[in-house]
């Protein structure tokens, strides 16, 4: 699967950060941990309701989570769809039969995870179907490309998760402020209770 990245860094916290470097790593990483919690609670709402406006059954919408991971010296939020999230979907499609060209409801099973990336990015126009590959052959000097099997145009880009950090961007700012504040008074609490 092709994997891509939308890094997006939250800066003007230095004046809360320095009360962090006060805490112990354990307590700082817990504080951290329901500050980025909250803060990417606004960016999954306004990346559901973008992915649900992409095809005609919603299903990249549905399958939105987010994750938060906590490493040593950083705790990272993620927004994506989730893995081993599948759904059945019913379409109607054409099919050939000896009558000629029939239409049927059929239902398939797609893995949102595998499409995120050819959403976001877009795709080049490839071949399809049995012995789907682009041959080239040199033909007096000149390179022509052979095609085996029907063209599938490409797609272009849908910035789902770029669009949706843009719009959300400031409201996860402002949430992980006031849910940080929030822990380390907790914090702060706990600490002088323990003496």
């Amino acid at each position: 699967m092709n994997r891509f990245r939308i890094r997006a860094k939250v800066e003007g916290l230095a004046e809360f950060t320095a009360g962090l470097q006060q805490l112990k790593q354990g307590v700082r990483n817990r504080v951290l941990r329901k500050m980025v919690n909250a803060g990417t609670q606004p960016v999954l709402r306004a990346a559901r309701e973008r992915a649900r406006q992409v095809g005609k059954s919603g299903v990249l919408g549905w399958a939105m989570v987010r994750k938060v991971k906590t490493y040593k010296r950083a705790v990272v939020g993620i927004v994506g769809a989730g893995k081993g999230k599948e759904k059945t979907v019913s379409v109607w499609s054409w099919w050939e039969s000896r009558k000629g060209r029939v239409k049927r409801y059929v239902q398939r099973r797609t893995v949102p995870g595998n499409i995120l990336h050819l959403v976001e990015k877009g795709t080049k126009p490839h071949a399809l179907g049995k012995g789907s590959k682009l041959s080239r052959r040199l033909k007096v000097g000149m390179t022509t490309a052979v095609q085996h099997g029907r063209m599938h145009p490409g797609s272009k880009a849908q910035p789902v998760l770029e669009e949706a950090w843009e719009v959300s961007k400031r409201a996860a700012k402002s949430e992980m402020v006031s849910k940080g504040i929030e822990g380390l008074k907790a914090e702060v609490a706990k600490l002088r209770r323990k003496r």
